[in-house]
């Protein structure tokens, strides 16, 4: 470098370059061309296009565990191309290298230009560098152990970050197995059977590892008393970082013993750590953690009428493995694998486990479905005595003579004192997402009942945030996810607002082995499936539609009971449809009697169909799929198309008789071809009957019964056919207590005779005598859930 524009500026310059302020301020106009000169240099620097490496080197130990004499570590320096770490000059050579240095596959100009830039930026960051400046060129240097702690702890960070290759021993990185470690190994209390009790705190007791070595507390204390972080141990040197050694609390080499909830254990043992230190589990409580990622087998009760498919006696093991060792659960299945059939399954061996001691399970469930949990007991497991606990009547005094309570997120909140008196045995949450606003009654009430185990069941465990997710896992684990406030600043944020792929790493140990989640598409699953599904899907009425359902009825059978023959068939066909009408939806029975439909009011929260299928299309939705929704009325086709249009912010088409050629062909192109069509489509169940190819839809909604099984089948077959490479989810909404669930019954139990039985549709039903007939059209007690 040339001598500058003068002397006066030296020493300010030499100040900055090597003392505590990196500043320099030119004073006088002899000062002012230095900023430039210096830009200059740099890029003639620059322009050399080398990288600057720097190795640590480690003395030698004797065998008999002492260092050699003053033992020193060396450090050296390297110049080489930016693009390839394997070409490599010593900076020594770089510096001799005249004006080009030159090797066969790249060269660099200006090379000890290069050398000393990048040396100085080096020791600018760690100045204990400065020993490789220390003579007349540079030079390789040695440092004391202490000094080589200091480039260990400070200097390798902060010139990795800046760029710098450094390359020291891999024992003594950070992640080494050469670092002395602060380590908890936890241990769970037994019970008298030798099981591990998870209800008492667990016990942590202090280590201090060297990689897989667990020092005594002599052993360290000898390391320790040598003053240095850096010491040698038999024939290798290891590193006692003093922070952790200040995670060590005051005795714990005196038997100290930490006292951590179970869930916050398991949590750290899961994930691997607890506040930054390492845990390890002992001998017990490995097991149970093998046991969590691998549930072993369970025997399926023999009083479940029922075959699990193999992905669901998957399902209900997991299930009575946690409920064993009394940790929640959450089965979060796709829609229609069978979660309902999987906690069936598991409250039949809860019974069974109680042996003559009864203690009534709890199941919550939104009112749309409380109907189906009670059809599928009965179905399932007809040994379960259940009480539905719901309308007016609901009396607590029942739930001593119950396997299973039913209720409803409303009357949680409402009869939160009576279920909360209550020690269930099991407590189950369907539809589990209502608790997912944590300051939520629902979700305050939910946890403030007690129970020997709990459950929750949903397809969508989380829908938008993790602070979902938190809520659903101190409902079943308390405790598991820490604090709310904590579990948001130290795991959420990072997460969603960082993407911290190591937090969400995290995070995914320490809640996987209490979330079990299949898809339809898994390749494990989707080989047990048939290729066919059909469920029904139990609606109650709300109290308009009973209102209106037995104001019907009563009209019609005064009628028919003074009708005959030909005029009395037409009274109870004008009868079925009306009750069809009222079940489908009270504005749809308005406007058949001569309302105007711009008069009929809202849609939402009168029909207990219409509510079931909107959970329904929004699952479906959420999960990517589409659905085809059949309704043999018009009026009610109408209706559905406006109430969902609304719902999902997107036109939903209706395909119906009157539907000209030209667009039914462009609706069913749409519906299989566009990305952007709706994922709903409304079909007249005459108009889809036949002729339609629309395999792309994977659910089926029957939104109203034609009677038939022919017909019915017919319509689902528009998805259920040759090209359709998915199962196929048939779903069949049925009003509980009305004639749609007793002539289902019927159809159920004469299937296989159905076209000489109820095959021709309604008009069996024209035969009945007026007993029989009333029998079939009254309106059952537990028609309408109220007060939920």
């Amino acid at each position: 470098m040339t001598a500058g524009p003068g002397r006066g500026w030296a020493p300010e310059l030499a100040a900055a370059l090597t003392g505590p302020s990196p500043v320099f301020q030119p004073k006088d106009a002899r000062s002012q061309g230095v900023p430039d000169m210096l830009s200059n240099w740099a890029t003639e620097g620059e322009a050399s296009a080398v990288r600057l490496g720097l190795v640590l080197e480690v003395p030698p130990l004797v065998e008999n565990g002492g260092a050699s004499q003053l033992p020193t570590f060396g450090i050296r320096a390297w110049v080489g191309p930016l693009d390839d770490l394997r070409e490599r000059v010593p900076v020594e050579e770089a510096w001799k290298g005249g004006a080009v240095l030159t090797r066969e596959t790249w060269s660099a100009p200006h090379p000890a230009y290069a050398v000393m830039r990048s040396l100085a930026r080096a020791a600018r960051l760690h100045p204990a560098l400065d020993v490789l400046l220390a003579g007349p060129s540079p030079s390789a240097g040695q440092w004391t152990p202490a000094e080589a702690w200091t480039f260990l702890r400070d200097g390798v960070p902060a010139l990795r970050d800046a760029g710098f290759d450094v390359e020291i021993p891999k024992e003594l990185e950070v992640t080494g197995d050469q670092r002395l470690r602060a380590r908890l190994r936890l241990s769970a209390p037994l019970r008298e059977d030798g099981s591990v009790d998870l209800s008492r705190l667990l016990d942590g007791q202090w280590e201090i590892v060297l990689g897989d070595l667990t020092l005594s507390a002599a052993e360290f204390a000898k390391l320790h008393a040598l003053g240095d972080p850096l010491v040698p141990y038999g024939d290798r040197w290891v590193i006692l970082d003093p922070n952790e050694i200040a995670r060590l609390p005051a005795g714990w080499n005196e038997g100290h013993r930490e006292h951590i909830p179970a869930s916050e254990a398991l949590r750290a043992v899961l994930t691997g750590e607890l506040d930054g230190v390492p845990v390890v589990a002992d001998q017990h409580l490995s097991l149970v953690i093998e046991a969590l990622r691998n549930p072993p087998p369970q025997e399926v009760p023999p009083d479940l009428d029922a075959v699990l498919r193999p992905y669901q006696l998957h399902g209900y093991s997991w299930l009575a493995t946690l409920g064993d060792l009394g940790l929640g659960a959450c089965l979060a299945d796709d829609m229609g694998l069978g979660k309902t059939v999987q906690a069936i399954a598991y409250l039949l061996r809860r019974k069974r486990m109680q042996g003559k001691k009864r203690s009534p399970s709890l199941v919550i469930c939104p009112t749309s479905v409380l109907g189906n949990w009670q059809r599928e007991i009965e179905r399932f497991a007809p040994k379960l005595q259940v009480v539905p606990h719901h309308g007016a009547r609901r009396d607590p005094e029942e739930f001593a003579n119950s396997d299973v309570v039913i209720t409803t997120y409303g009357l949680l909140v409402r009869d939160r004192e009576e279920l909360g008196s209550i020690k269930w045995d099991c407590l189950i949450l369907d539809e589990a997402q209502a608790i997912k606003n944590p300051d939520s009654q629902r979700a305050r009430s939910a946890r403030g009942l007690t129970a020997r185990h709990r459950i929750s069941l949903s397809g969508t465990p989380v829908e938008n945030r993790l602070d979902e997710l938190w809520s659903l896992m101190e409902f079943l684990v308390p405790g598991l996810l820490g604090p709310r406030a904590r579990f948001q600043r130290e795991v959420a944020v990072p997460i969603e607002r960082f993407g911290d792929q190591e937090m969400a790493r995290r995070l995914k140990l320490g809640v996987s082995p209490f979330l079990l989640r299949r898809m339809k598409t898994d390749p494990t699953v989707i080989s047990d499936l048939p290729d066919k599904i059909e469920r029904n899907e139990y609606c109650p009425l709300t109290a308009e539609q009973a209102r209106l359902y037995r104001s019907v009825v009563e009209d019609h059978l005064e009628k028919i009971a003074e009708a005959a023959d030909i005029e009395r068939r037409g009274l109870v066909l004008s009868m079925l449809t009306r009750l069809k009408q009222v079940c489908n939806h009270p504005a749809q029975y308005l406007i058949a009697t001569g309302a105007d439909p711009s008069e009929v009011g809202r849609l939402s929260g009168r029909s207990g169909k219409l509510e079931r299928c909107e959970e329904l299309v929004g699952a479906i939705v959420d999960n990517n799929e589409r659905a085809l929704i059949f309704t043999q009325y018009t009026e009610m086709g109408q209706l559905l198309c406006r109430h969902l249009t609304g719902l999902l912010d997107e036109d939903v088409p209706f395909l119906h008789g009157g539907t000209p050629q030209k667009r039914r062909d462009e609706l069913v192109r749409e519906f299989q071809e566009e990305e952007s069509a709706s994922p709903i489509l409304v079909v007249s169940l005459r108009a889809g009957g036949t002729g339609l190819n629309l395999t792309r839809a994977t659910h089926v909604i029957h939104y109203d019964r034609w009677w038939n099984p022919a017909i019915e089948d017919q319509a689902t077959d528009r998805a259920y056919r040759i090209g359709q490479r998915r199962d196929v989810l048939v779903h069949k909404l049925v009003t509980v207590g009305t004639l749609e669930e007793r002539i289902d019954q019927r159809m159920a139990e004469k299937r296989q005779l159905a076209e000489s039985v109820v095959g021709v549709g309604e008009r069996w039903i024209t035969e009945l005598d007026d007993n029989a007939l009333r029998m079939l059209v009254t309106l059952g007690e537990d028609a309408v859930v109220e007060g939920s």
